[in-house]
């Protein structure tokens, strides 16, 4: 088994290709749909009990929105109070990935549901979380704010070559 350094560049590019990745899903799914509902082969009129599904979209759109700051606030603050910077920065991914995911899935089911009944209101319902996910996107400066990072630890982040930690890569 060998060991790999993880830099800072590394971290933050593996950070921002979960964000993208977790952000192209429903952008990939939205044109998908909007395309289909173009071209007329979704249906044109809301289901029946598309009036139920606006109330539970919409509630699992606030759920999502809500819960993805109250607990990515939680988990940040217990990686702020993590004795090394390595700790620390996994704690911010964990706590970014499942922000990102409880921002992505409101978004997702509401375009199901656009989806299945062809009623633009459930797109519109969707695009909120989908923009969140989109504005909270990871970058250095919210890190070492988010984390409250010393001088120090700040200069190791800011620099792309500096070693944040390391993880071991080899057959199991």
């Amino acid at each position: 088994m060998e060991k790999q350094r993880l830099t800072s560049a590394l971290y933050f590019r593996t950070l921002s290709l979960m964000h993208a990745a977790l952000v192209l899903g429903p952008l990939v799914f939205a044109g998908v749909s909007l395309y289909s509902r173009w071209s007329g082969t979704m249906p044109t009129t809301d289901a029946v009990g598309a009036g139920t599904y606006l109330y539970v979209v919409i509630a699992v759109a606030v759920t999502g929105v809500v819960g993805s700051q109250l607990v990515f606030t939680r988990l940040l603050a217990s990686a702020m109070v993590k004795p090394t910077l390595p700790e620390k920065l996994r704690g911010f991914q964990a706590a970014s990935v499942v922000r990102f995911a409880l921002l992505e899935s409101p978004a997702l089911m509401g375009l199901a549901v656009f989806y299945t009944t062809g009623g633009y209101l459930f797109l519109a319902v969707s695009i909120v979380p989908l923009l969140l996910l989109l504005v909270v996107a990871p970058r250095k400066q919210q890190v070492i704010d988010s984390l409250q990072l010393s001088d120090q630890e700040a200069s190791v982040v800011n620099d792309p070559d500096s070693i944040i930690g390391e993880f071991v890569v080899g057959d199991d």
